[in-house]
């Protein structure tokens, strides 16, 4: 464990046990896999790159039935 982890835990332990106290460190160490902000943000970025390329394509693909079959 991580010296904070190990700390963590001795005041965790005394407070609520030693089980629980392995829990709670071993759910902390987990969060590390959450996504920060910028994460979000490039996520957010690629949803409307697909979002405005999906557009186009339904829009070309419309225009060309129009053509065909109007």
């Amino acid at each position: 464990m991580a010296r904070i982890a190990v700390e963590t835990y001795h005041e965790l332990s005394h407070a609520f046990g030693e089980e629980k106290a392995r829990l709670i460190v071993k759910a902390i160490e987990d969060i590390e896999d959450l996504a920060t902000k910028k994460d979000l943000l490039e996520l957010k970025v690629d949803l409307i790159k697909w979002n405005v390329g999906t557009m186009v394509a339904m829009t070309g693909i419309f225009g060309l039935m129009l053509k065909l079959f109007g």
